[in-house]
């Protein structure tokens, strides 16, 4: 077996959401889940229930900025998988796959802001 299996494929950190935002799906206007953590390429959800693998969806969801605001961001994503995480609670990891220029930029700004807290 290879030592790497099991490991995560990750090319940039992990940054925690003050509070969970919700995570709307906007086609079906409905809450998928809650944001736990962001990354360049993608988020952790915390799910009520389970999201099959490979979905495609349009969410919506806000970050928190640091003057008390919240930025509304727009992006495509997909289900990269759903499991109980080391908490015990059912979470999914889902990676960016369209994100519009002003929204992908704020997300980037955030980003960077977090780098520079750490």
């Amino acid at each position: 077996m290879n030592a790497d299996m099991g490991r995560e494929a990750r090319r940039s950190r992990r940054h925690r959401l003050p509070g969970t935002p919700p995570v709307f799906d906007v086609l079906a206007e409905r809450v998928l889940g809650r944001v736990l953590d962001m990354s360049a390429g993608g988020m952790k959800l915390l799910l009520a229930e389970p999201l099959p693998e490979d979905t495609l969806y349009q969410v919506r969801f806000e970050l928190p900025l640091p003057d008390g605001r919240r930025a509304p961001i727009v992006a495509g994503i997909q289900v990269l998988d759903t499991r109980v995480d080391e908490d015990g609670l059912l979470a999914t990891g889902a990676r960016f796959i369209h994100l519009e220029g002003a929204h992908a930029r704020q997300l980037v700004q955030w980003l960077r802001q977090r780098e520079g807290e750490a």
